[in-house]
C-alpha cells in the first residue's frame, strides 16, 4: 500500500492460503484487506467474505457454500479449487467452475449447433470459437482472428453476486459483440465486419 506521496506504507507476504506470513512494512492493522474480496475481522482472526467466513490458518471456509453442490465441488468448504490462481470475491461458487459446467452441459444437450472441433472443446469445459474479420476501433486495422463465445449474466449481474448468479438460467451464450451490446462493462475494442466461420463450422 502506498500513500499520496508514493511512499510504501504497508506490505505483507501471504502464504498460498492467504494467511499473512510476514509483515514487511507498516502495521498489520493498517490494511484489513486480504485475498480478493476478503476483510479481516480482528476480533476472530477470520476473513469476512460477504457470504461466509474464511479461515486462513486451515485454508478453508468455516461453513458450507450457500449454493451447496451447485458450486461444482464436492468439498463445500474449499476456497475455489484450492489453488493460488483463482479467487472467490463473494465466498460462493468459483466462476471458472461454473463456466466449464455450462459448456459441458451445452455440448451434452445442444450439440447440433456446434462443429466437431467446438464440441471437443466444450466437452473439456472450454467455450466454442468462431473465426471473424474485425476492424480495430483505434487503429482502423482489419484482421482475421478467432474469438470465443462468452457468457452474460442476464438477470443477476456477476458483480452483484448472490444465489443463482451462476445458474444456467441466468447465463446467455453470446458473441463478444452481442455481450458488449447488453453489458456496459464489456468493451471489445473492435467492430465485427464478417463471420468467416461460425461456431457450427469452426
Amino acid at each position: 500500500m502506498y500513500n499520496s506521496g508514493g511512499q510504501k506504507t504497508w506490505e505483507v507476504e501471504y502464504d498460498i492460503y492467504g494467511k499473512v506470513r510476514k509483515l514487511v512494512t507498516g502495521s498489520l492493522n493498517d490494511c484489513p484487506f486480504r485475498y480478493q474480496g476478503q476483510f479481516e475481522d480482528v476480533e476472530t482472526g477470520l476473513y469476512y467474505n460477504r457470504f461466509r467466513y474464511y479461515n486462513a490458518d486451515e485454508g478453508i471456509y468455516i461453513c458450507q457454500d450457500p449454493i451447496g453442490l451447485a458450486g461444482g465441488m464436492p468439498n463445500m468448504y474449499s476456497y475455489v479449487l484450492n489453488n493460488n490462481i483463482q479467487f472467490d470475491p463473494f465466498g460462493l461458487e468459483c466462476w471458472g467452475t461454473a463456466r466449464k459446467k455450462f459448456w459441458k452441459n451445452e455440448a451434452a444437450n445442444n450439440s447440433g449447433g456446434y462443429s466437431p472441433n467446438n464440441l471437443k472443446r466444450m466437452k473439456e469445459g472450454k467455450a466454442p470459437k468462431m473465426t471473424v474479420e474485425v476492424t480495430n476501433r483505434k487503429t482502423g486495422v482489419t484482421t482475421t482472428r478467432d474469438y470465443s463465445m462468452e457468457l452474460h449474466h442476464k438477470d443477476i449481474p456477476q458483480r452483484v453476486g448472490g444465489d443463482g448468479v451462476h445458474d444456467s438460467s441466468n447465463l446467455d451464450a453470446l458473441t463478444p459483440w452481442e455481450h458488449e451490446a447488453v453489458d456496459e462493462f464489456r468493451h471489445v475494442g473492435s467492430d465485427l465486419d464478417e463471420v468467416i466461420k461460425g461456431v457450427d463450422t469452426w
